[in-house]
């Protein structure tokens, strides 16, 4: 739990610098806005003495006062996205082939457990932290029973560690369900304000007041809809990769019971399942790098 509370921390840190910075861009900017007003009144005070240009007005909206608008609902929507980062990043560096079902450590099982040098199994297994590990161990410790009994225990370790897992990447599939509806409620909170500025002002606000009040409630909704997108498709990204990691220790664990305790007929359909898994990684790992190309 160590390496997620400090991905948070860090990423809170780096959040409140970048908010301070772009505050005082912020207010730089709004100076440098208020000398071009000035120097604009000043010059159309000036008597024309030709036709002036007239030039297309254009609209700039400054997204970080539109954010400093939406308060508090948009305070705990990017508390929220920290936490979504910080579980991103770490799963992201946790899924992986190795603590899953490590190919090499499989095949070097195998071998042992052929030769029925057990104790040299237990070795190899105890000091690595993947799942296949586990039950590779419990495999060893229980292969004296009958074949129905261990293929039932391994099952049920390999269903355990996968629902631990799928757990682990729930927190983002929590941020991209709650953050649309803390956007909703933002904006029917602005959506009241801005109806009571009319009740109050009646015609003399005219619609630019209630036009500048919807566009501060509608930033709330903005907002969890840029969180919730990624979030939610990163939660799948990786709910994909968990149960292609599971099929591949599937897999594996069917070819150590095969190679283990169905001879000799079981060593050669083992050896083919292990050959077939290695291509599919090799293919896994191709697709990878020609994607990062």
């Amino acid at each position: 739990m160590k390496l997620p509370i400090r991905m948070v921390l860090f990423t809170i840190t780096l959040s409140l610098i970048l908010l301070c910075l772009a505050r005082q861009q912020q207010l730089y900017a709004q100076d440098e806005t208020s000398t071009d007003t000035t120097t604009q009144v000043e010059t159309q005070a000036q008597p024309d003495t030709g036709e002036a240009d007239v030039k297309p007005i254009e609209a700039e909206i400054d997204w970080i006062a539109e954010l400093y608008k939406g308060g508090l609902i948009v305070v705990a929507q990017l508390l929220l996205s920290v936490v979504g980062v910080g579980v991103c990043i770490q799963r992201l560096i946790h899924i992986r082939q190795r603590n899953f079902a490590p190919i090499e450590l499989v095949e070097e099982a195998m071998e042992l457990g052929e030769k029925g040098r057990w104790r040299e199994v237990e070795e190899l297994v105890d000091g690595d932290p993947s799942v296949v590990a586990k039950i590779i161990r419990f495999i060893s410790d229980h292969r004296h029973n009958e074949l129905q009994h261990i293929q039932q225990g391994a099952g049920d370790i390999g269903v355990r560690e996968m629902r631990h897992e799928l757990q682990r990447i729930y927190p983002l599939a929590v941020v991209g369900s709650l953050e649309p509806l803390l956007g909703l409620l933002g904006t029917m909170i602005g959506m009241i304000e801005a109806f009571a500025l009319v009740a109050i002002y009646g015609d003399e606000g005219g619609a630019s007041l209630l036009a500048d009040s919807i566009a501060k409630a509608l930033i709330t909704t903005a907002v969890g809809l840029a969180i919730a997108i990624p979030s939610m498709g990163v939660y799948y990204y990786l709910k994909q990769r968990v149960m292609g990691y599971m099929a591949d220790l599937e897999t594996s664990i069917e070819a150590l019971i095969d190679s283990w305790f169905l001879k000799p007929i079981g060593t050669a359909r083992a050896r083919a399942k292990q050959i077939k898994l290695a291509e599919k990684h090799k293919q896994r790992i191709a697709g990878s790098s020609s994607t990062k190309k």
